[in-house]
């Protein structure tokens, strides 16, 4: 799904710098210089596309990062989305369709659903319900000379 979303991605900035009518610089689609078309919902695009490429780096790292830093790299995943469908309302010239109306709904309405049963979740269940992350394991032991030795071996006495 990565892929596709990446894929789309690629194809939408590519439009936008081939878009003669509109004029994006490739400054203007990545976000590093405002764009003179809607500065606000553009850069909320530029923003989303950013956090989604920092939310799929942080899941190609996720055995590294620890729970806690994934869980905040996964929650940033929806952020990006708002802000993606954010800038598609407000800054996408077809968003008056009622094809396109029909898509935001059949993306927001779902994935709300998800979050606000997952919020609920998260808060009302018990204890014993919740998903329990098991504690990182400690390393193996260090074998020391004495366990390794041969029980026949009489270890030697230091003098001082």
């Amino acid at each position: 799904m990565t892929v596709i979303a990446f894929g789309l991605l690629a194809l939408h900035l590519g439009a936008l710098l081939a878009d003669r009518v509109v004029g994006f610089s490739l400054l203007n689609v990545v976000g590093v210089d405002a764009a003179t078309f809607r500065p606000a919902a553009v850069f909320a695009g530029s923003l989303a596309a950013w956090m989604m490429v920092g939310a799929t780096l942080a899941f190609a790292r996720r055995q590294s990062l620890g729970t806690a830093t994934w869980r905040v790299a996964h929650r940033i995943a929806y952020a990006a989305w708002v802000l993606a469908l954010v800038h598609g309302v407000a800054a996408g010239s077809d968003s008056g369709s009622a094809v396109v109306q029909w898509l935001y709904l059949l993306t927001a309405v779902p994935l709300t659903g998800a979050v606000v049963y997952r919020l609920a979740r998260s808060t009302t269940a018990p204890a014993s319900e919740k998903k329990k992350v098991p504690p990182r394991s400690a390393p193996p032991p260090v074998p020391t000379v004495a366990s390794t030795a041969p029980s026949h071996v009489v270890p030697l006495k230091r003098t001082a």
